[in-house]
Formats: C-alpha cells, structure tokens, sequence
C-alpha cells in the first residue's frame, strides 16, 4: 500500500483530532464517478467518514450507495492519503471498485445542502481539478484545518487518480502552495 503524506506549512506533531474516511475509485471506460458537491464546485471520489466497526472497504460502499445511490465491491486499499493541517490529522484510504448494482440514494441534510450528486468525470476533467476554485462560503467560521482540507481536496482526489493509474505525483498547484509546504511517499 502507498501512503502519501500532504503537510501544511504549520501543523502540529501531535495532532489533537483525527478523522479517518474511506473512498471508492470507479472507473467506466475513460469516465471516473465523483461525487459533485454543486454548491462548492466540490468533486471528490464517493466516500466519507468511516463509521465505528468499519473496515476501510465496509466505509467506502457504505459511502457509495448512500452518496450516488450505486452499490459497489471495493477491493483491498491501494492507498493512504495523509493530511496534517494545523490541529487536525486528515486519514483518506482509496480503493479501486466496480458496481455491482444499483439502489436509492440516502444523502443526509448536508449533502443535500451541498447540492451532492453522482458525476462521471472524463480522464481529461479530472487533470484540470487542482485549479478548480470552490466555493467554501458554507464553512467561513470553520477550524482553518478544516478550510485548508476543503480547498485542497481536488488535489488530494487528484493525487489518488494518478496514483491509481502509476502516474506519480503532481507537483504542488500555484494556487495552493500558500496551503500546502510537502507532499511525499511516506513523509514529505
């Protein structure tokens, strides 16, 4: 499994919270699902915050069929993304799936305040998410970890789409190097 570590410029050793969450990577020809939050211009692979119990793969179709209502079989993770941005420590495994059927979605008030739905993204789409600029209006009096995960998380999706396609790792955007200090395989 490759583990790739992202590192803010200030963030703490010892992170006071972490959150730990598990997305499904499914591809449809040269078409990849992301789940669309329409009020941020937000794509992000279906997945979440794993609940009490759950494996890496029991989290992301969890997360899959609640999300875009599409029931998936993940395979072991490929992937780890680790995230330190000031106080918080930000934990996202990725799995390859394919979809196995297909039932209603169940989005909770959030996501439907987010405005989330199922989107199928082109290979050429997906290499132009770092320079998408969000809009983040929803979250003005968050945590600042929280803001620099949210507006970094094209990149993040980004670097597990070339990651699962032996592309290596992307150099740090312009636009979020004022966010983002390191990236490496392991540590950075």
């Amino acid at each position: 499994m490759i583990n790739v570590v992202i590192r803010s410029r200030e963030y703490d050793d010892a992170p006071a919270s972490e959150r730990i969450g598990a997305r499904v990577i499914i591809r449809k020809g040269d078409m990849y699902l992301f789940s669309y939050l329409g009020k941020r211009d937000q794509y992000l692979f279906p997945g979440g915050g794993m609940e009490d119990g759950e494996s890496p793969m029991q989290g992301a179709e969890r997360e899959c069929m609640e999300e875009c209502g599409l029931i998936a079989e993940a395979e072991k993770p490929f992937l780890i993304i680790d995230e330190y941005y000031f106080e918080k420590h930000w934990r996202n495994y990725y799995m390859m799936a394919h979809i196995t059927g297909k039932t209603s979605p169940r989005h909770d008030l959030k996501e439907d305040e987010l405005e989330l739905q199922p989107v199928w993204v082109s290979n050429d789409e997906i290499g132009k998410l770092p320079a998408i600029q969000m809009n983040w209006n929803d979250i003005p009096h968050a945590p600042l970890s929280t803001i620099f995960a949210v507006r970094n998380s094209h990149f993040r999706e980004y670097i597990a789409y070339r990651i699962a396609n032996n592309m290596g790792l992307p150099e740090i955007p312009a636009q979020l190097s004022d966010s983002i200090a390191c990236i490496g395989i392991d540590t950075c």
